[in-house]
């Protein structure tokens, strides 16, 4: 059930900022040409205090990258007892493959981009609580073969979301 209250906390975190909160971008944040005729958005940089709301949303803290594009946090599977052909599966090994990513962008818009594992039980709860919370699931896979329990890895994406969608849960104004 730690994989559910995951993907709830994940629902609750794809957040927002407005103009009192976004970080300040740097050169490397604004658009650049794709080489494709069109620009496209790069992550402003940001500080652990810019996602200290995230961090409170989700229950604990994550890792900011070295150059403040992304925000990372874990979710280990250390509840599971995993066997793959009668051996063990230590839970760094498969388990702890379990996150979301966080990038924000210079007009306040944030994606998140994560993976889930799941047991077979929990992955119908999470698939509608992601998809009702507008989290796409890009993938559903196993990392492992004739495991038991039966675990699913599910790949998510949430777009940018405008401001208004989700600011007041992640306590920003």
């Amino acid at each position: 059930m730690a994989a559910i209250a995951g993907a709830a906390a994940l629902l609750v975190a794809g957040c927002s900022g407005d103009d009192a909160t976004t970080p300040a971008s740097s050169p490397g944040a604004q658009p650049t040409s794709s080489g494709q005729g069109g620009s496209e958005a790069q992550p402003a940089v940001t500080t652990e205090a810019d996602w200290q709301p995230v961090a409170e949303a989700l229950g604990r803290p994550g890792k900011l990258s070295a150059d403040g594009l992304v925000y990372r946090v874990s979710f280990s599977r250390r509840d599971l007892s995993v066997r793959s052909y009668d051996v063990q599966i230590a839970p760094g090994l498969a388990l702890g493959g379990s996150y979301a990513a966080f990038s924000r962008y210079p007009d306040g818009t944030v994606v998140m981009m994560g993976d889930l594992v799941v047991t077979e039980a929990e992955l119908p709860p999470v698939t509608d609580a992601l998809q009702e919370g507008g989290v796409e699931q890009t993938a559903v896979h196993k990392h492992l073969l004739a495991h038991e329990p039966q675990l699913w890895w599910s790949t998510s994406t949430a777009p940018h979301r405008t401001r208004s969608r989700w600011p007041r849960r992640c306590g920003w104004r």
